[in-house]
């Protein structure tokens, strides 16, 4: 995860599936470290709901993994046994339709009975921020519209001056 995401590990190390350890280690961000008061949290022990206690192996750059709104909170990564509910995977640029299509027969493979559904990261935070574009439109519109109407009451009140002053001339 922390590979395929290009996390900066700031410490210790990232997961190794070849070592046994590794499938009950931690990896957390730096604001886990900060709210456990550790400054070096590398080799400590963790315990996650009293059932899954493991060593934390490394500390990531704080990321965000939810909407920008939000302040950034603790996570802590963990290498669970292999479940099939979601996967990240990074493509390279081109063909995206041929490494799509790769994916999905390699899904199928090892979860026959769940079906391939994909979604693309940056359209995934597109949606976090759609409400947003469109309260910015509304506030544009409605923008205008003020500004429309404060011109119509200046050139109503200039339309005015001009009628007094023309009574006064005459």
């Amino acid at each position: 995860f922390a590979e395929t995401l290009q996390l900066n590990i700031l410490s210790g190390r990232n997961f190794n599936p070849d070592l046994q350890t590794d499938s009950t280690a931690y990896l957390i961000n730096q604001t886990a470290a900060q709210r456990l008061g550790w400054d070096e949290p590398v080799g400590k022990k963790l315990s996650y709901g009293g059932q899954r206690e493991g060593t934390i192996v490394g500390v990531v750059e704080d990321f965000n993994f939810s909407s920008l709104h939000h302040e950034i909170k603790p996570i802590a990564l963990c290498m669970s046994p292999w479940k099939l509910s979601n996967i990240v995977v990074r493509l390279k640029p081109g063909d995206v339709a041929r490494h799509l299509t790769g994916i999905e027969s390699a899904w199928k493979e090892m979860a026959p009975q769940s079906p391939f559904e994909y979604s693309f990261l940056d359209q995934d935070f597109q949606k976090l921020y759609e409400k947003d574009q469109r309260m910015s439109e509304v506030f544009v519109v409605f923008s205008a519209l003020a500004i429309f109407i404060a011109c119509l009451g200046l050139f109503g009140l200039t339309a005015f001056m001009a009628t007094q002053l023309m009574k006064e001339i005459g």
